[in-house]
C-alpha cells in the first residue's frame, strides 16, 4: 500500500484530523507535510468556520514529524500512524 496514516497533534486545535498520505513520489519528510497539510486545508474549506481555517493556518509553518525519518516511514506498516504536530520543538 502506498499510503500512510498521519494524525494532527496540536495544543491549539482540539479537532482530531487524520488521513491516509500518499508517500508515491516523496522526496522529504515536508513533502508528506504539505500534502497532509492540503488535505486538512481542503476539509476544512469545506467543513468548517473561518475561524477554524485561520486557526490552522496559523499553526502550518510549525508543522513537523520528530524522532522519524522518512525511510522509517516509507517501511512502516501501512496501518501504522505517525503524528504530525506543532506544539512542540523537533
Amino acid at each position: 500500500m502506498d499510503t500512510r496514516n498521519f494524525t494532527l497533534s496540536s495544543s491549539n486545535i482540539s479537532d482530531r484530523y487524520t488521513y491516509n498520505v500518499s508517500i508515491k513520489g516523496i522526496e522529504c519528510i515536508e513533502d508528506l507535510i504539505d500534502r497532509f497539510s492540503g488535505q486538512v486545508n481542503s476539509f476544512l474549506l469545506i467543513n468548517s468556520t473561518p475561524e477554524k481555517q485561520n486557526l490552522f493556518h496559523g499553526i502550518k509553518e510549525n508543522l513537523h514529524i520528530h524522532d522519524t525519518t522518512l525511510l522509517d516511514i516509507i517501511n512502516a506498516r501501512p496501518d501504522k500512524e505517525f503524528y504530525i504536530c506543532d506544539h512542540c520543538s523537533q
